[in-house]
């Protein structure tokens, strides 16, 4: 799999991405950045490293990941996008999940049903849109945010 996310990142670059799903950058490769308020642009895309960096939020990655925050899905949904948007004869299958996966993609699903059950980061700055962007749930059992970190359904727990 990682071999056709590099070739995806071959045929269409960062710089293509953010034009196509955001907005153009200017002549300096800089927008404002789509996951904070900000007035000057703070989002710079490095072409010869085929990257995005936002020096106000701190996020950046590559174009699959840029799609991925942008859209609220998946690595391997935003890639199934990119290829579907730029008509490229790419295919990207699934992996069957095992069932250690499929319980704790369920346990982190029930959790960002819940997160509504506690105003703790809400009290610490975080608007609603943050904590659905990042995929961040409640854990009402342990009194736990859960902030999942990769698509193989892997959490951090912290208590709240």
């Amino acid at each position: 799999m990682d071999d056709k996310f590099e070739e995806l990142k071959r045929l269409v670059t960062t710089k293509q991405l953010v034009e196509f799903y955001y907005q153009p950058l200017n002549r300096a490769n800089k927008v404002c950045c789509p996951f904070h308020k900000e007035k000057t642009p703070s989002f710079s895309v490095n072409d010869k490293e085929n990257m995005w960096k936002c020096f106000g939020c701190g996020l950046g990655g590559d174009g699959i990941s840029f799609v991925a925050k942008l859209k609220n899905c998946t690595q391997l949904d935003a890639a199934k996008m990119i290829v579907q948007d730029f008509h490229l004869n790419l295919t990207f299958e699934a992996k069957e999940l095992n069932p250690n996966q499929i319980k704790i993609r369920d346990y982190i699903l029930k959790c960002q049903k819940d997160i509504d059950k506690t105003n703790y980061l809400q009290k610490r700055g975080l608007t609603t849109e943050t904590l659905k962007q990042f995929g961040v749930g409640y854990d009402v059992l342990r009194k736990a945010i859960v902030i999942p970190y990769s698509s193989n359904f892997t959490y951090y727990q912290t208590q709240s």
